[in-house]
């Protein structure tokens, strides 16, 4: 009964709520705040620094040959959420060559390195703290030692959930043979939530404002559909177009 009286109170609000009035809002904040030039800007900028940010995450594992697993865990996660399986093994050995050949390089060479991954972290500060129009952005130094923590804790914790997720599928392929298909479905919206907690998260901590855990989980659930539908649309790109295959191999 309870559940018929939420249900229905649900729809209830739903009908009720301002849809068209909300939409032309979202369209003007889109205008104003130059959405299209800041996710473009974005976008650039981490094309250049992501490369040097995953590898300055994954260097903290090769530092520690304890946590060789951690690594290998994110790895095979990171390639899994983001990209399509095309091209994911090639990706996963490019991230693994990346984060042993970090160990290989100078002071200096660290120093960009860590320079270019930090500058990623402030650009994204700076664009989400401009959508949600915060006057008083958090001092520099306290942005830096936040983010630098998330840069060396943020992978070791996801490592962690991570390995221990693949011990328990390990424990039950032993127990029961092939795989189900359940439990691959189970398996596939744990990568999707753990990608859209991962969002919601950025969009909770990162303003320097009150931001409802509601409201980041929409904005979180949101991203993580678009990249599992830019993975779509890439993986039939690539199926269909033979230019990657002839071009890289």
């Amino acid at each position: 009964m309870k559940f018929q009286q939420s249900l229905q109170q649900l729809l209830t609000d739903l009908s009720h709520f301002p849809w068209r009035d909300t939409a032309i809002t979202l369209r003007q904040r889109f205008r104003e705040d130059h959405m299209g030039l800041t996710a473009s800007s974005l976008t650039f900028t981490t094309s250049i620094a992501l490369v040097p940010f995953f590898t300055v995450a994954l260097a903290i594992f090769t530092a520690f040959p304890m946590f060789s697993q951690l690594q290998g865990a994110v790895q095979v996660w990171l390639v899994n959420s983001l990209i399509p399986d095309n091209i994911s093994r090639q990706v996963l050995g490019y991230l693994t060559q990346f984060a042993k050949q970090a160990n290989n390089l100078g002071v200096v060479g660290l120093g960009v390195l860590l320079g270019t991954a930090i500058a990623l972290i402030l650009t994204i500060d700076r664009t989400l703290n401009g959508i949600w129009r915060v006057k008083r952005p958090r001092p520099l130094a306290q942005r830096v030692l936040i983010y630098w923590a998330a840069i060396t804790l943020g992978p070791l914790v996801l490592g962690a959930s991570l390995a221990v997720t693949s011990y328990v599928i390990s424990a039950s392929r032993g127990m029961v043979g092939a795989m189900p298909g359940g439990l691959r479905i189970v398996l596939d919206l744990l990568q999707f939530f753990l990608l859209a907690g991962g969002m919601a998260a950025l969009y909770r901590y990162v303003p320097n404002t009150y931001v409802r855990w509601a409201h980041a989980w929409v904005g979180g659930l949101f991203v993580a559909s678009g990249i599992e539908l830019a993975k779509k649309v890439l993986t039939l790109y690539l199926s269909n177009v033979p230019t990657y295959s002839l071009v890289y191999g």
